[in-house]
This record gives C-alpha cells, structure tokens and sequence, in this order.
C-alpha cells in the first residue's frame, strides 16, 4: 500500500522526511495511519491549516497577584 510520511522517521531501512512516498504491507499501513506517522498516497492533505486556539490576552500590568517571599510564608501585598 502506497503511504505518505507525515513526520520523519525510519521504516524499512530508510530514513524518511515527511512528505516522502514509501510502500508499505497493509498491517504495517493501518499502524502507521492509526499513530498519524503516515496517511494514504491517495488522499490529499487539507487545503487549510489548522488554526491555533484562542489564548487569553496577559492580564493588565497594574498591581498584580501577591507573590510568595518563601513557600513557607503567606502572601504579602506589595506596595
């Protein structure tokens, strides 16, 4: 079965980079596809990338959370 590399590792003796085309036995095939080493020859990757997840903006600089002067002490209000 015709694969395609999706991360680089080694398969049969060969160094492979992703992108690269390889034959493969169908049990090894199903394996790689099922570990998102490899995907079908046949099937065309996404027109479109993956979008990353909204991320919360920093708070505000201001005055802050209380930080710790040691684990042992409680927190102190700074001024």
């Amino acid at each position: 079965m015709k694969l395609v590399a999706l991360k680089g590792m080694r398969y049969a003796g060969r160094a492979l980079v992703a992108g690269d085309e390889f034959e493969a036995s169908d049990k090894d095939a199903n394996l790689l596809r099922r570990i998102k080493k490899a995907r079908d020859a046949t099937t065309a990757p996404s027109a479109r990338p993956p979008t990353l997840p909204n991320i919360p903006e920093a708070a505000p600089a201001g005055r802050g959370v209380p930080r710790y002067a040691r684990r042992d002490m409680r927190a102190e209000d700074k001024d």
